[in-house]
């Protein structure tokens, strides 16, 4: 299994990846773009967003994150629950809540 699930993509259009990582208990990190955000929008810390990293920072990022086995069973938990709530219904409120707010 994998202890985390990197996201390098600037762009992302659902994010099913990063979600599929997370009801796998994988710590995501990715870029701060539209589709993983969706399901973190609360700020419940169950993913780790970036904006702007080197590849070195990302790497260290990633590095810490295997390093610190308290942390990732934090973001693993919190991720898996997270992922147990969306159903399709909550995702199509989501995506319409965000496509009005862009409008």
């Amino acid at each position: 299994a994998s202890t985390v699930y990197l996201q390098s993509a600037p762009l992302e259009g659902s994010g099913i990846l990063a979600l599929e990582a997370m009801a796998c208990g994988t710590v995501v990190v990715t870029p701060d773009v539209c589709g993983p955000e969706l399901f973190s929008r609360d700020n419940s810390g169950n993913i780790i967003q970036f904006a702007n990293l080197t590849a070195e920072d990302l790497a260290l990022k990633c590095i810490d994150l295997m390093k610190n086995k308290q942390k990732r069973l934090e973001l693993s938990t919190r991720g898996m629950i997270a992922a147990s709530k969306i159903t399709w219904k909550t995702e199509i409120v989501n995506v319409w809540r965000f496509i009005s707010e862009i409008a």
